[in-house]
């Protein structure tokens, strides 16, 4: 539904992978690919979402390295 209301105003949407709880999302790259191009291709081509715009990877890409302990310093 979401998706319906920025289609009527015409909103671009950038869809953004979100792999919390996921096992290793990326341990098999090409799967991941297939993954997402399958989303989007039922995004734009089956349901006709001219909104949809692009991918992000991932939401906060720098939470893992923070989670590590590293700084922003």
């Amino acid at each position: 539904r979401t998706l319906d209301v920025y289609q009527r105003l015409g909103t671009p949407v950038i869809v953004t992978g979100v792999e919390w709880g996921a096992v290793d999302p990326w341990a098999d790259p090409e799967a991941a690919a297939e993954g997402i191009a399958a989303l989007l291709r039922h995004l734009v081509r089956a349901k006709g979402y001219t909104c949809v715009q692009g991918w992000m990877l991932t939401n906060e890409p720098d939470i893992g390295f923070y989670a590590q302990g590293g700084t922003f310093e």
